[in-house]
């Protein structure tokens, strides 16, 4: 069973990781619920897709109330079937591990921390009191589960917050079949339909409109480098959540006011953003905090280079034959990188040509096998 706080229809990175390794694990015979948040009223309680089963929990809408309320659903739901969990998937939503833990399924729960810092935000001491008294309480619960970080610099943060935990570290899968470099129709195709002329150097950030992907700073770059560039386009591939970190609205006005529109498009959230890796000449990701994101994964298997600080997850997944890990997420480093690329079609093209070869560590399958290999150890089998 797997414990995802976002899962289809809802958009994003989480959502995705957790459908391939489903379906994977259904594919290999195993058979699996997924249990989620019902954030949005019209989603059914149950529905069966992809040979998943698809439970949804608790009242919509992303407040702490609605928080609090799916958590002591999936509490109550998870007591019910406990018999039936051989192994429990949780992903990003340690209170529903420690949930878990406290109906005596600790010996069968993994968690996957997703997010650079969030083992240390969940853990650190050396905060507020409530904070820390909180944090005190998580210990014990979250050091008898098995925990999965998607690289080592994130397993090293239970050692910064003084937890030695059996720790496994398995990166991002990513569906190599369907995410492949376009054909040149296919490319003509996709960029007519986004409206990005044949010689528009053409950017693309796919993520959430969030605080933390700083999708602000890559704007700046981006407007500073038209003076240069003027045949550049950014492509905004995502879209608000309802969270009280949305930047949507801000980032529309930052564009409007700074003379942007005919430069930034804003493509809205897509399920399926093929089509936007397939007409763009560059992904940048600009975040703040990252793990292993979905985004540079999916852009290099569909060839495209890619720019990401290492904040950004860029040190982890990039290597100089396929992208730039440029120094900081500042707008100024971020612009050189975008320059340094703008200005190099043959360069882009050798990068094009290598990032295929470079993520195919990260297929769907690989990852799935590493999954299982750590559910054996779990189960004993």
């Amino acid at each position: 069973m797997f414990a995802v706080p976002d899962f289809d229809p809802i958009v994003g990175g989480t959502t995705r990781q957790t459908r391939l390794q489903a379906e994977a694990l259904v594919r290999r015979g195993h058979d699996v619920t997924v249990v989620t948040r019902r954030l949005e009223k019209q989603l059914p309680e149950w529905e069966r897709v992809a040979g998943l089963d698809v439970v949804r929990l608790g009242p919509a809408g992303r407040t702490p109330s609605a928080d609090r309320r799916a958590l002591l659903s999936l509490t109550r739901w998870l007591a019910r079937h406990r018999r039936k969990v051989e192994i429990l998937q949780v992903v990003m939503w340690p209170d529903a591990a420690l949930a878990a833990a406290s109906i005596g399924l600790a010996s069968r729960t993994a968690l996957l921390w997703a997010i650079q810092g969030e083992v240390t935000h969940t853990l650190l001491r050396e905060t507020s009191l409530i904070r820390r008294a909180k944090a005190q309480a998580r210990r014990p619960a979250l050091a008898r589960i098995k925990h999965v970080t998607l690289t080592a610099r994130m397993s090293d943060e239970f050692h910064e917050v003084g937890m030695e935990v059996d720790d496994t570290i398995i990166p991002v899968p990513v569906d190599l079949d369907h995410f492949r470099p376009p054909t040149e129709s296919e490319r003509t195709e996709a960029r007519a339909a986004l409206e990005v002329a044949p010689d528009a150097f053409t950017v693309l950030y796919v993520g959430h409109l969030q605080r933390r992907k700083a999708v602000d700073r890559l704007i700046t770059a981006v407007g500073e480098l038209r003076q240069d560039k003027p045949r550049i386009r950014l492509l905004v591939v995502g879209g608000s959540r309802g969270a009280r970190d949305d930047t949507e609205e801000a980032l529309r006005q930052q564009v409007e006011v700074g003379g942007l529109a005919e430069v930034v498009s804003f493509c809205g959230t897509s399920a399926d953003p093929r089509r936007c890796y397939w007409a763009a000449d560059v992904l940048a990701l600009p975040s703040e905090r990252e793990g292993m994101p979905n985004c540079l994964l999916e852009a290099l298997a569909c060839g495209v280079p890619c720019v990401a600080p290492a904040s950004a997850g860029g040190a982890e997944v990039l290597a100089p034959d396929v992208g730039i890990v440029p120094p900081t997420n500042t707008p100024e480093d971020l612009r050189a990188a975008l320059a340094a690329l703008a200005g190099d079609e043959q360069r882009r093209r050798a990068m094009s040509a290598r990032a295929r070869e470079h993520v195919a560590p990260y297929g769907v399958e690989r990852i799935a096998d590493d999954y299982e290999r750590l559910y054996a150890r779990m189960t004993g089998r």
